[in-house]
């Protein structure tokens, strides 16, 4: 389906007008604008790849709907408190107020401050069909990023022997911040395994321990993505026998999907997936 766009950020210096502040680098998001094109995933992925190498800073996958949203920010916060009913009682929702935040291409975020609660607690609102956006949600961009660490006996080569049986590998020469990777393909995903290096706060709270990433790719506007994600419980069926642990994480790993323990897979519910 034609239903992609592409928006395009310039990356400034803070003094520059409005912008979104990125605290990490010190610097924030000029608006552009769209490129006004409407093309399905393949070639707007080709387009995204190629505006980076060009030396585009910052861009962004949008589908058109969001062009055109259905809902503007006054709308939402009634979206946005309907749906926070279901996860706070009614005297906390009395005492708090909803204070709007920002507004991106995407999703409107509000955040809820109430005398009940000991931090505030943030919600983003889609800006087509009201959905709260699950923090997975809101950090892929175009595509859904997860993590699996594993605790293994098996080597990384092993490991890539195993994929190998079941996919193609498209490269042995991608350079990342890890170091030289190699990238599989199944149909709508990509993974890459290396070496873990760190542990991250979630697994010391549950006392886990990894030695091997590997990381996977579900370019979520590609028509059937969510095949994607089956592939990828197709790949943990496939290892986890050769596991004593394991985590899925999503994104930047502050919360997991499924556990991984002795061959047993505690949650194979890949339409509802939900942070834990």
């Amino acid at each position: 389906m034609r239903n992609l766009d592409i928006y395009i950020y310039r990356l400034g210096k803070v003094n520059e007008g409005e912008a979104f502040f990125l605290p990490y680098i010190g610097r924030v998001r000029i608006h552009l604008g769209y490129l006004n094109i409407a093309v399905e995933y393949e070639i707007v992925y080709e387009i995204y790849t190629f505006l980076g190498k060009i030396g585009i800073e910052a861009a962004q996958i949008v589908p058109l709907k969001y062009k055109t949203p259905n809902l503007n920010s006054q709308e939402a916060s009634r979206y946005a408190l309907d749906q926070l009913k279901e996860s706070f009682n009614q005297i906390t929702l009395n005492k708090a107020k909803l204070h709007f935040v920002r507004e991106n291409l995407l999703t409107y975020t509000f955040v809820l401050i109430s005398s009940e609660l000991d931090t505030d607690y943030y919600v983003s609102i889609d800006k087509c069909d009201g959905h709260i956006h699950p923090k997975h949600e809101q950090c892929t961009g175009h595509q859904e990023e997860y993590y699996l660490d594993i605790n293994t006996t098996l080597s990384i080569v092993e490991i890539e022997n195993i994929l190998a049986e079941f996919t193609q590998k498209l490269s042995n020469q991608l350079i990342g911040n890890e170091g030289i990777k190699d990238v599989f393909c199944f149909e709508n995903i990509y993974l890459e395994v290396f070496k873990l290096k760190r542990t991250y706060a979630i697994e010391d709270c549950i006392n886990f321990v990894s030695n091997i990433r590997i990381i996977f790719y579900l370019p979520k506007y590609k028509v059937g993505y969510i095949n994607g994600r089956r592939e990828l419980m197709k790949i943990l069926d496939l290892i986890k026998v050769h596991l004593i642990e394991g985590i899925l994480f999503a994104n930047y790993r502050d919360s997991y999907i499924l556990h991984i323990e002795n061959g047993f897979i505690n949650n194979t519910d890949v339409e509802n997936w939900s942070l834990k």
